[in-house]
């Protein structure tokens, strides 16, 4: 919602009285503040507000309130639904211009128009400079808006995990899997989706920030071997992923959970490396890598304990490494940092089978 906080000791019906109608017209565009409504009970204004975009009138009522004493918020009525383009964060942005102008005395306090403040600080000659880059910048969010529309598509309903896990019915074929639990923005999962597009993958991913990012990535490059769940990862291992059908399983730098008491919260626990076990098929591989050496000197002590594992790769890699896989974000941001980087691979088996390594 475009708003700006202002801090003046003025009361709207105050501010406000004798100053509308108010015009602003500027090449195709044209803003007109038609006059206000108060309630002096709330000191509380809806001002009528008229913006014509290159032939295109929108009506609707931009809303100042009095939040606290000293404290004025200029926003969109929040009741009216309309389309939030660069013209309409102009309207909003130039009434609390006015505000400023009519109130020397009074600041911008919080605002997330501070783009559009400086369309107004600009010089005359200069706005369609300012304009363009405004359009520019909301073109860009209509896009990325658009691709998270599109990568929803390939975000697994809920309904899905109601049913028997089933990865025909999920990709559509009967390709190997692969799961990457916490791929965060997804640089991993989509650079091997494009390196093995024979290999299908499952990200799951429990932050929705995170999810919202990879929605945009799916929606952009749309890869038909790439599939997100947005779900608790120790229940979909324990409940949901049939047994004996996942090539490997990819964990990245999972929150260590520092503090004491909430080592229980840790994902890589006896219980979850025995759902990956079970998961699985025979020769199928455990990635894992951490940098954190405590967390990972604890992972490799708990895979010692399971007969049905054995390690077949382990690395420390410096912060200088070229070799280093540069997996994701956070892996570069931790080598920036000078953290070293902690790696083992460990292989699913039963004595006396024989097994074909899968080792890229």
């Amino acid at each position: 919602m475009p708003h700006a906080v202002l801090k003046t000791q003025w009361l709207p019906e105050d501010l406000f009285a004798g100053k509308f109608p108010a015009t602003l017209k500027w090449s195709d565009y044209f803003l007109k503040f038609r006059k206000a409504f108060f309630d002096p009970k709330t000191h509380t204004a809806l001002v009528e507000t008229v913006v014509v975009e290159k032939n295109l009138t929108r009506n609707f009522y931009c809303m100042v309130t009095v939040q606290q004493p000293g404290e004025m918020r200029v926003r969109l009525d929040p009741i009216g639904k309309i389309e939030r383009s660069p013209g309409i964060q102009l309207a909003v942005a130039y009434l609390a211009f006015l505000c400023l102008k009519w109130d020397p005395q009074a600041t911008v306090t919080a605002s997330n128009l501070k783009r559009f403040f400086s369309f107004f600080q600009a010089p005359e000659q200069e706005w369609p400079k300012h304009y363009a880059r405004l359009l520019a910048l909301y073109r860009r969010r209509l896009k990325r808006l658009y691709h998270r529309q599109v990568g929803e598509a390939f975000v697994l309903s809920d309904w899905e995990f109601w049913l028997p896990g089933d990865w025909e019915r999920v990709f559509g074929n009967q390709a190997a899997v692969e799961v990457e639990v916490g791929p965060g923005k997804g640089r991993f999962l989509f650079k091997e989706a494009r390196r093995r597009p024979e290999v299908n993958f499952l990200g799951i991913e429990w932050a929705k920030r995170y999810l919202h990012e990879l929605e945009r990535k799916l929606g952009r490059d749309r890869p038909s071997n790439v599939r997100v769940a947005f779900a608790d990862a120790r229940r979909l291992f324990a409940d949901w992923i049939p047994e004996n059908s996942l090539q490997a399983v990819h964990v990245y730098f999972p929150d260590p959970w520092w503090k004491k008491r909430h080592t229980r919260r840790r994902l890589v626990t006896p219980s979850f490396i025995q759902n990956v076990g079970r998961c699985l098929w025979e020769g199928g591989l455990f990635y894992f890598a951490t940098d954190v050496p405590d967390y990972f000197q604890v992972v490799a002590d708990m895979m010692a304990g399971f007969e049905n594992f054995k390690k077949i790769f382990e690395k420390r890699y410096a912060p200088d490494a070229s070799d280093n896989p540069d997996r994701s974000n956070f892996e570069t941001k931790m080598r920036q940092q000078g953290r070293w980087i902690f790696e083992a691979h460990w292989q699913k088996w039963t004595p006396n089978v024989e097994v074909v390594s899968l080792v890229r």
